[in-house]
């Protein structure tokens, strides 16, 4: 009887809380449970628009009909996006081809010691020329202020991958 009567508080008790107790955050709903408005991309860069430094762009996304996450109908969702600054990726690989002995390749990416040291070396005797020709060629060598190369829309971008739980990685059959 005591048992009984403990078990069926505890259900009673279950039904009233468990709705007050959880509630879904908007930013874990499954991306088929909600539209984010798309950002602007600029004509120049190829980019998103107004990129921030941190790589992280806050975009405004609408919550699907029916749908309750914390009683919001939107919320802020960030995306990745590549910040820029003006450099241009064939303007600097073209200046390491042709003046990177003289340093102007370091002089334009804003690393005026290292173009002094390449214009009274002769590029590192030429050697680190080479060096830093195939560095801006893969990418390697960015503005010293952290942006990325402007390549534009059909331009030769190279992306870094990462794997993390999200990753999906399919088992091996060894059939």
């Amino acid at each position: 009887m005591y048992c009984a009567i403990s078990f069926s508080f505890l259900l009673i008790l279950c039904l009233f809380i468990t709705p007050f107790a959880y509630s879904l955050d908007c930013s874990d709903l499954p991306s088929s449970k909600y539209t984010c408005d798309e950002p602007s991309i600029d004509s120049e860069t190829g980019e998103y628009e107004k990129c921030p430094e941190d790589g992280e762009l806050s975009i405004t996304c609408n919550v699907e009909d029916g749908v309750n996450c914390d009683g919001e109908t939107t919320f802020q969702k960030s995306i990745e996006c590549r910040y820029t600054n003006g450099k241009k990726f064939s303007t600097a690989l073209l200046l390491s081809a042709i003046l990177g002995v003289f340093g102007a390749d370091r002089f334009y990416l804003g690393y005026p010691t290292l173009g002094l040291i390449k214009l009274f070396t002769g590029g590192f005797f030429i050697f680190g020329n080479i060096i830093d020709m195939c560095m801006i060629a893969m990418q390697r060598l960015n503005p010293s202020d952290g942006s990325n190369y402007i390549v534009g829309v059909s331009g030769p971008r190279i992306s870094r991958s990462k794997e993390d739980t999200q990753t999906y990685q399919p088992t091996k059959s060894y059939l």
